[in-house]
């Protein structure tokens, strides 16, 4: 993935689609999305099915700016910037955010509300579509309704 992605051109990608099928081998740590997809700037739109918990707490990480063409002069060199920092619109798909996550007491949507909340702090929150197909609590809806700034609820697709 790290040979594709340094062949790739990736500074102008614009829309990211990332699925996982169930029963493959796959976790990705958030520094993992970070490290191979840092150089897409330029994305504005993310639709993420089954492995969603991790690149949203990617999102929520600050990076450091690796080299002095990468900042503006007010920042300063060593200012921070977001994982995909021009992000508008997140769509989740097929993601059960009730899911307890590994070695945490907490769930995948209380995990998603927390690194949400950093990223407020730094920057507006993209818009958050969550398909019908997701798993998602009550509590949890009204925990990720109080820290986006904009939730959209997508129904069942029609086959």
């Amino acid at each position: 993935m790290d040979a594709l992605c340094d062949a790739l051109s990736l500074d102008s990608l614009r829309v990211l689609h990332v699925r996982h099928e169930f029963g493959s081998p796959f976790a990705w740590t958030p520094q993992r999305w970070i490290e191979l997809f840092h150089r897409c700037r330029a994305v504005e739109h993310v639709h993420i099915a089954h492995t969603a918990v991790p690149f949203i707490v990617a999102l929520g990480l600050p990076i450091l700016r690796s080299s002095p063409s990468e900042h503006d002069i007010e920042d300063g060199p060593e200012s921070p910037r977001l994982f995909l920092e021009n992000l508008q619109s997140l769509t989740l798909k097929h993601v059960n955010l009730e899911a307890r996550l590994p070695k945490k007491a907490k769930t995948a949507c209380e995990s998603i509300v927390q690194r949400l909340a950093v990223r407020k702090q730094l920057k507006a929150l993209p818009t958050i579509r969550v398909s019908a197909d997701c798993l998602i609590g009550p509590e949890s809806k009204e925990a990720l309704e109080a820290v986006a700034d904009v939730v959209q609820w997508l129904p069942e697709p029609e086959d």
